[in-house]
């Protein structure tokens, strides 16, 4: 369960001279979050358990009852349903405020200096209890249960691993653990624009941004460390920071019927905060540098037929985790490349509009869309089973409502072609993973399928 109040403001004064256009602001938040995350074993837990541990291993047919076995409890008795496992409780407060500035000054004509600057006070308190209902007494009897033949190497490993698995585990039993964090953050962003003619411009820009650190809200622990169920729980990730470039040109053209623009970039990220679902929970990691470079171009044309505009864009980047850190453990080791999760190679959008009147008070809206991805990978360890192959969406509608669009009433339909995609990949937990001569199971969370649907849209 999950609570979240939030407050804001933000003020802001402009005002323009005959060279100099200005403003100045401030902005203040305040944010309340309360989160719930409860995760508990079900009736058949017990046998579950054992039935992959050992038919991971190799015994055929499987034995469900090892468990029982091992403890001398009855089914259901070693993990409790509805009691063995998790029930947390965090609370965090955020506080922050900045004041930030921008100017643009005629330096010559047609030549623009445009500067800015943000200043930025963020601070953060988080308190975390964690609790096991049943004191985690499921995996305290795994861990002094002797142990199953020798002759099955990986069952031992396997119940370990599940039955100790976070939400299991008894040494985050009891703890209740108070953490803060307040950072001050200067930004500045600097452009020089120059006008070639009315309907053609040039810039040249450089920014850097900061996106603040936080903290986990989830049990974490080392898979990699000496004691794998040792509790992390300083659970504070750092501040996210990049410097971006940017070369462009801006133009309208065939008297203003047509606007073409176009920019290469490269953003250079440090400690890049790479967001892991680990089919149980979402973590936070830190990733050193992550670096994307890359060009795009977008092209808008109002066509001699009227009421027909179509649109185009284009985006080539090439980003790249430059360096792991710590993070490293977290990656598969057979991945095909460092480009990090969710960033394909191209990936691009084509769309046409129409509108034709009907009467003098009512107007047809037509719309088509195809969007398009090369392919990428969709977990955030890079394993290659869960690349996403290159596809395409195809969305139309169509409408009718007043020109001034006062109402609109539309039916839809997305994904008309019908495409299957998953939008995010991950191990499956609790499947046998990471046994050698085992084949990894892949969960998934699919794209939505062919849709239809109608919207009515009004305007006060």
């Amino acid at each position: 369960m999950t609570d979240f109040k939030q407050m804001s403001e933000e003020l802001r004064l402009a005002g323009n001279t005959e060279r100099l256009h200005w403003l100045i602001g401030g902005f203040a938040d305040k944010e309340l979050l309360n989160l719930t995350s409860t995760i508990l074993a079900d009736n058949a837990f017990d046998l579950y358990l054992g039935g992959t541990a050992t038919a991971a291993a190799g015994v055929n047919p499987p034995n469900f009852l090892l468990l029982p076995e091992l403890t001398g409890n009855l089914p259901g008795e070693t993990f409790i349903p509805g009691v063995s496992g998790q029930a947390d409780a965090y609370e965090q407060t955020e506080r922050s405020y900045a004041f930030f500035t921008n100017e643009t000054y005629q330096l010559i004509e047609h030549l623009d200096l445009t500067a800015g600057l943000r200043y930025t006070h963020e601070a953060k308190d988080d308190t975390a209890d964690y609790r096991n209902p049943d004191g985690g007494s499921a995996c305290g009897q795994l861990l002094t249960a002797p142990p199953p033949s020798l002759a099955l190497p990986y069952v031992q490993t396997l119940l370990l691993g599940y039955g100790c698995a976070t939400p299991f585990n008894p040494f985050f039993n009891g703890i209740i653990h108070p953490q803060s964090l307040g950072e001050n953050d200067l930004n500045a962003t600097v452009k020089l624009d120059y006008h070639f003619t009315d309907d053609v411009m040039g810039y040249a820009s450089w920014g850097n941004g900061t996106k603040a650190g936080g903290f986990n809200l989830a049990r974490v622990t080392n898979p990699a460390a000496a004691n794998p169920l040792a509790p992390i729980l300083d659970t504070e990730f750092p501040r996210e920071t990049v410097n971006s470039f940017e070369l462009g040109v801006k133009s309208e053209l065939a008297q203003r019927t047509v606007r073409l623009n176009a920019d290469v970039f490269d953003q250079q990220y440090r400690n890049f905060q790479l967001n892991t679902f680990t089919g149980i929970v979402f973590v936070v990691s830190s990733l050193p540098d992550v670096d994307s470079k890359g060009a795009e171009m977008r092209l808008d044309w109002l066509t001699p037929l009227s009421g027909l505009s179509l649109t185009g864009g284009l985006v080539y980047a090439d980003t790249e985790i430059t360096r792991f850190g710590d993070a490293l453990y977290l990656f598969a080791t057979n991945r095909l490349n460092n480009r990090l999760s969710f960033s394909p190679l191209w990936s691009g959008v084509l769309s046409g509009a129409y509108q034709v009147p009907l009467s003098s008070s009512l107007a047809l809206r037509l719309s088509v869309d195809e969007k398009y991805s090369s392919s990428y990978n969709t977990g955030s360890d890079l394993d290659p089973l869960k690349i996403q192959g290159s596809y395409g969406i195809l969305d139309a509608r169509i409408g009718i409502g007043p020109p001034d669009e006062t109402w609109t009433f539309e039916v839809w339909g997305q994904n008309l072609a019908d495409k299957g995609y998953f939008q995010v990949a991950f191990d499956a937990p609790f499947q046998g993973l990471a046994v050698p001569g085992f084949n990894n199971q892949i969960d998934s969370f699919v794209g939505d399928p062919r849709t239809f649907g109608a919207t009515l849209r009004v305007k006060f």
